[in-house]
């Protein structure tokens, strides 16, 4: 089964928004350590830019390698997410799920649309044009005190290239840089 998120009032739009948020600000910032803690510790991972002898990547470890690599030589990067987290654009799939001998229920919520990596180098600019999917884990953890939170993870993240694909602007940008910086 699959519908809309938020038309049981609940926050998931909310906390997908959130996380989203988290994302860019870990992202721009180049904090590896925040940008993995949004994933699930066996989240999986394809890139936009991947090729076939690297492979899926599994696990926050090798999530981070990915990243590390992105991240490296880029005097700027940042990511733009052009489709925003709205009830057309996030739904819940299948229904809630008992997991864990019955501590915590979770579902599964997805999140498609399209985003621009750009990437800022001594000479130029490379931009991804990129088709995003996000599956989070929703897990609602109860407490004994019949307080509860709920806890929204990446579980699966896939990027894939658009037709407009990877764009490099070539350039003298040190005043450009100078202003980022």
């Amino acid at each position: 089964m699959v519908k809309s998120v938020g038309d049981d009032g609940s926050d998931v739009l909310r906390d997908v928004n959130q996380l989203i948020n988290d994302f860019k600000q870990a992202f721009r910032a180049r904090d590896l350590q925040k940008l993995v803690e949004l994933y699930d510790e066996n989240a999986t991972f394809s890139g936009e830019c991947d090729v076939a002898s690297v492979g899926i990547r599994k696990g926050r470890e090798a999530i981070r390698d990915y990243f590390a690599e992105l991240f490296k030589d880029a005097a700027h990067i940042s990511v733009s997410f052009k489709t925003k987290a709205t009830k057309q654009a996030v739904l819940e799939v299948a229904g809630e799920m008992q997991q864990h001998s019955g501590s915590s229920k979770s579902k599964s919520i997805v999140f498609t649309g399209y985003y621009k990596i750009s990437k800022l180098q001594t000479v130029s600019i490379v931009e991804c044009h990129a088709k995003f999917v996000f599956v989070f884990t929703c897990s609602k953890q109860e407490k004994k005190d019949s307080d509860s939170r709920s806890r929204i993870t990446i579980k699966l993240h896939n990027s894939m290239l658009t037709p407009k694909g990877r764009v490099h602007i070539k350039g003298h940008f040190n005043q450009l840089m100078q202003r980022v910086l």
